[in-house]
């Protein structure tokens, strides 16, 4: 394996590179958003997306679950969709594939964040704003960005005809360490960080 190293120069010939790929994945998230809307828009169905995952300042806050167990349930929900990405890739025809997978998610988010919101009021626009809208963003930025890198390293697979194809680079092993790290890190401040810190505040103030 080779070593690879970050400079400004691979860096801007990366995205000039793949420039393409990402505006292809970010229309994804557009398309994502809107049919979210339109199924918020016609149905009532999506508040039955209400579950203990999706009121994680609720549950910490009111003492109805552990942080321990919430962090490792939302870690799962989390790391599902790279897997599956990762797994597509091993074929790119089946990585393309992987655009569906940032539609879905985005669409996801908006119908969750509207069942909040109808729920709750308030206190859920609130959840939406310093919570939701932040940690899931950064959150879909990653998997585009992985899946980035997949559908990269697929294709070059396909042309040299070895599914495996640097599955062990260096270069790919370390986007997959970021992207796993990342999402452990967002996981950690959406169920732990954030919601102590405002149960404290809660606290002072009463």
């Amino acid at each position: 394996m080779r070593n690879f190293t970050i400079s400004k120069y691979n860096l801007k010939c990366y995205l000039k590179q793949n420039k393409g790929r990402y505006l292809c994945f970010a229309f994804c998230v557009l398309v994502g958003v809107v049919v979210g809307l339109v199924i918020v828009a016609s149905s009532d169905a999506y508040l039955g997306l209400i579950t203990s995952d999706n009121k994680v300042l609720y549950s910490i806050i009111n003492g109805t679950v552990k942080s321990s167990e919430l962090f490792w349930r939302k870690f799962m929900n989390f790391i599902v969709p790279v897997v599956l990405i990762f797994l597509l890739s091993l074929n790119y025809y089946l990585g393309l594939l992987s655009h569906l997978v940032i539609g879905y998610q985005s669409a996801l988010f908006v119908m969750s964040v509207s069942s909040i919101i109808s729920i709750y009021g308030i206190s859920g626009v609130l959840n939406f704003i310093f919570l939701s809208l932040p940690i899931n963003s950064i959150y879909i930025l990653i998997l585009i960005h992985y899946s980035v890198v997949c559908l990269s390293r697929a294709r070059e697979a396909l042309h040299r005809k070895q599914i495996g194809f640097k599955v062990f680079d260096d270069e790919f092993l370390m986007h997959t360490s970021a992207c796993v790290m990342l999402v452990l890190i967002l996981v950690f401040a959406a169920t732990i960080v954030y919601p102590l810190f405002i149960k404290n505040a809660i606290f002072i103030i009463f």
